[in-house]
């Protein structure tokens, strides 16, 4: 199974938003906090707002350019009132969603110095912790968020850590507390359904294709085309040769969420079905669309457009963009994937020099 790029702490908060709001809401949200924030000048919330509005739309469509309009609206908030501590909350977790983790670590860390108690900051640092490969980190900073009080997405960082080290055991345990935590305490149907998305991949992870299944069945009961859940069952229709079916799920999925990762993943399932024409055409497609996002800033999709450089045997653009992708992202699997590129390129006499 395979995640989606967006880190946990964006993709929880959205869970229950995300999917269920098209493009059309998320362009009105913004323009309802423009205009305020226009309105307002001198009010550091509405700029805070406006920011928050611009990350969540980046996060859903990928247009970095939200993303640049939030930091110029949280430069505003700061210009008002300096040292507050909701910009820096928010401009930790812009830093995050678009995937500058040292970045978004080292103010978290900064802040936490004088908000050690702040659960959003501990939450950033968790995640960005995790992304950078320091698992030790990442359970301390969630462990404390934890203890500031149990919730849904508290267990979820939890299992998410034990999953990485290993322990599928406590991983799937901890992902059950969530669940019911986010039953008891209300929490959005979204975020729930996310939980039992994960749990179905950890549950697949186990050996129980089965058991898998039936969270994906309660994550779409509980929320209706939820793209992660969709995401998922794509992938385990597919494991198991459905292809027909893994085929339906994917375009269920792009027609709540256009995503060109999974685009990708539907022309690998065309292909799989004979029909290469088909295949080729959505596969150049979404070739295009990673580098019109990259190129436009989106450094989330550095990993897959790297992969996909490399499997077209373009050694030097792929080598760049898993570089790039390991200076944001310095863990092992983007340690790996450069190194990967470097020895087949070797292999085929077309060595990258440089790294």
């Amino acid at each position: 199974m395979r995640r989606t790029t967006v880190p946990l702490a964006a993709m929880l908060p959205l869970a229950g938003w995300l999917w269920a709001s098209g493009a059309d809401e998320e362009d009105k949200l913004v323009a309802f906090h423009a205009a305020r924030a226009a309105a307002r000048p001198d009010d550091a919330a509405a700029q805070n707002m406006l920011a928050g509005a611009l990350i969540r739309r980046a996060e859903s469509t990928g247009r970095a350019a939200d993303y640049d309009a939030a930091w110029i609206a949280l430069n505003k908030a700061d210009a008002v009132e300096p040292g507050d501590p909701s910009t820096a909350r928010t401009r930790a977790r812009l830093l995050l969603s678009r995937h500058r983790f040292p970045q978004a670590l080292a103010l978290a860390k900064a802040e936490l110095r004088k908000n050690p108690d702040d659960a959003a900051l501990l939450g950033v640092a968790a995640d960005a912790s995790f992304e950078t490969g320091d698992l030790d980190g990442a359970l301390g900073y969630a462990r404390r968020m934890h203890g500031l009080g149990a919730q849904l997405n508290t267990f979820a960082r939890l299992s998410q850590i034990e999953e990485a080290k290993g322990n599928l055991d406590e991983a799937i345990r901890l992902m059950e507390q969530a669940i019911e935590t986010g039953a008891r305490k209300g929490a959005p149907a979204g975020s729930i359904a996310w939980c039992h998305a994960v749990m179905g991949e950890l549950r697949w992870k186990k050996g129980r294709p089965d058991e898998a299944r039936r969270e994906y069945e309660a994550g779409l009961a509980k929320a209706a085309d939820h793209p992660l859940v969709l995401e998922h069952l794509s992938e385990l229709e597919r494991h198991a040769g459905n292809l027909k079916a893994s085929e339906d799920s994917y375009r269920r999925l792009l027609a709540v969420r256009p995503d060109p990762v999974n685009q990708l993943r539907l022309a690998e399932v065309l292909n799989e079905r004979g029909r290469r024409e088909a295949a080729a055409e959505l596969r150049a497609q979404s070739h295009r669309k990673l580098r019109e996002l990259v190129e436009g800033g989106n450094e989330g999709f550095l990993r897959p457009l790297a992969e996909l450089e490399f499997e077209d045997g373009r050694f030097d653009e792929a080598a760049k963009l898993a570089a790039r992708d390991l200076a944001l992202r310095p863990n092992a699997e983007s340690r790996a994937l450069l190194e990967k590129i470097l020895n087949e390129a070797a292999a085929a006499g077309k060595p990258v020099n440089g790294f």
